[in-house]
């Protein structure tokens, strides 16, 4: 990237068009005359042409059950909800800006047609489609894309994952005309375009109807708001069950796979296999280490690969705690077995790294070496940092995504009690750790998280790791800096490289564990077909799956 203006426009249409037409010059060009036939030559037959074969429609359930554990807070307003929503609310909204499979930003999904950046680097401008609509039939205009940032960054109960990153970016937004507003930004930000898009982990690009949220009202629109996306909300039991009904042909979704979609609450594992295993449910996640059981039952299942770390974070914000020692720290990474805990517990559905960052991130780093197993090491380690005979620790357990798993974070826990950290395992509820956590509650603890993969793993620290952050684990000056740099570089080759410099900080410090990136896996019932999920971030690609006749 560079501060020249950069404009990406609806162009795809000129190559295909110019080779239709070439296609209808050749068709009506005279055709050449038959060549004479001698008088009583036999008259050459005519090979019958076949009949054109009927295309057939992809076929479509009349309802898919999707049997998840709901995590959030149980409303529909994105700036009232975190990133692990994202899996339901993303077919109710549109991003501003559109992602295509690969990870690539395109106008052919998305709202705006179109987006540049000024001269000075200091605002961008977007220009939304003309036919794009609400699920009531209004408009999406700029006044509701400025109306929804608006509220981003001046709603104090905001929690979506990146509103601190968002307050700290944006300066202001100005409605151009009728499709067309300008957002104002505090110095250069490079990325703005892919945080207002699918390549987020997060919801904060998604565009709500002004009008409708001023006519029902917050709490009504929260229950059961109108989106652009190509579902709509029929029914809503918050924290238990909520459908949706497709609108049609969409252009986040050509051939919607069922005409409803039931989305259900069930937090136990066994019961989301038990439902598959009685066709109850179509689609349900699966704990990684349940995998084998429900292949064994005869059930099918799909993965999404590279979906989400799981990432221990360790909450040192203040120097009293034997976790904020760098040594400490180490000695806790080396005392985990990560190979026998991905190949048993994880049943190889994932990889080892010590990266935080995916290849679709600015912040990759392929060269980082990985901490292997060694309880010796752990125990010098200990000893080096002045607790010898080890401390004591708490352990926050809590199950918040399809993947988490109890018996992980016991294995963790008895593999550090092993070498002096006398590990307590504490369950809590996810919303009552969350809330405890922003109030800086937690400290000296660990906790065990799956999270989405994204391309800017800068938008993350910034939230877990600058001491300003919603939810700091840390307060180290160098490493506010390092986030800073990477969060304000000008351009691609700078991002990169303040972002590969942050990761090694990272790594070297050891703020957080990964223990691998891992796959989602779903199990599915025999309605299901095909399913070819791609690497965007924290969704469940539905669009990308076809049905059974």
């Amino acid at each position: 990237m560079n501060h020249k203006p950069r404009t990406v426009k609806l162009f795809a249409w000129i190559a295909p068009l110019l080779g239709a037409l070439a296609l209808v010059a050749a068709s009506c060009a005279p055709a050449a005359a038959p060549a004479a036939q001698p008088p009583g030559a036999p008259q050459p037959t005519r090979a019958a042409t076949p009949p054109t074969p009927a295309v057939r429609a992809p076929a479509q359930a009349d309802k898919l059950v999707i049997a998840l554990p709901f995590p959030g807070f149980n409303t529909f307003d994105p700036i009232l909800e975190t990133s692990d929503r994202k899996f339901d609310i993303e077919y109710v909204y549109e991003y501003v800006v559109g992602t295509a499979a690969d990870g690539k930003l395109t106008t052919d999904t998305g709202l705006a047609s179109e987006w540049s950046q000024s001269e000075d680097g200091k605002s961008w401008t977007f220009k939304l489609k003309p036919d794009s609509k609400f699920q009531n039939g209004e408009e999406v205009t700029a006044e509701d894309a400025k109306f929804s940032l608006d509220r981003l960054v001046t709603d104090k109960r905001a929690v979506v994952t990146y509103v601190s990153l968002f307050k700290a970016m944006i300066d202001k937004v100005e409605v151009k005309d009728k499709y067309t507003y300008t957002v104002f930004t505090k110095g250069t930000q490079a990325l703005l375009p892919h945080f207002l898009s699918p390549l987020s982990i997060s919801l904060e690009g998604m565009v709500v109807s002004k009008k409708y949220f001023d006519q029902v009202g917050e709490k009504d629109f929260a229950a059961k708001p109108v989106g652009s996306g190509p579902y709509k909300i029929v029914s809503n039991d918050p924290g238990q069950k909520f459908e949706f009904e497709s609108v049609g042909k969409h252009r986040m979704m050509a051939n919607p796979p069922a005409k409803r979609l039931v989305f259900t609450n069930v937090k136990e594992p066994t019961t989301r296999i038990a439902l598959l295993r009685t066709k109850e449910a179509d689609i349900a996640a699966i704990p990684l280490v349940s995998k084998k059981e429900v292949q064994q039952a005869g059930i099918r299942t799909f993965s999404k690969p590279e979906d989400f770390f799981s990432t221990i974070h360790i909450h040192a914000q203040d120097p009293k705690y034997p976790v904020s020692n760098k040594l400490v720290r180490q000695a806790m990474t080396y005392a985990i077995d990560r190979k026998t805990i991905l190949q048993t517990l994880y049943q190889n559905e994932g990889a080892l790294t010590d990266n935080h960052a995916t290849r679709i991130a600015f912040e990759w780093v392929q060269d980082l070496p990985l901490r292997e197993y060694s309880q010796d090491k752990a125990k010098a380690l200990l000893k080096e940092a002045g607790y010898p005979n080890g401390f004591d620790l708490t352990f926050y357990a809590y199950v918040r995504n399809p993947a988490d798993s109890m018996e992980v974070i016991e294995a963790i826990a008895s593999m550090w009690t092993a070498v002096g950290i006398k590990t307590k395992v504490e369950p809590i509820d996810y919303a009552v750790f969350r809330d405890r956590w922003s109030k800086q509650q937690t400290g000296g603890g660990v906790d065990i998280i799956t999270h989405a993969t994204g391309f800017s793993q800068t938008a993350l620290f910034n939230t877990i790791h600058h001491s300003k952050g919603l939810l700091a684990l840390t307060k180290d000056p160098e490493l506010d800096k390092l986030i800073e740099t990477a969060a304000k570089a000008p351009n691609d080759a700078e991002i990169r490289k303040a972002g590969a410099a942050l990761q090694r900080y990272t790594f070297d410090q050891q703020y957080e564990i990964t223990i691998a990136l891992l796959n989602t896996v779903y199990g599915t019932s025999p309605k299901i077909a095909t399913w070819t999920p791609s690497i965007l971030p924290n969704t469940m690609d539905l669009g990308r799956i076809t049905v059974n006749p």
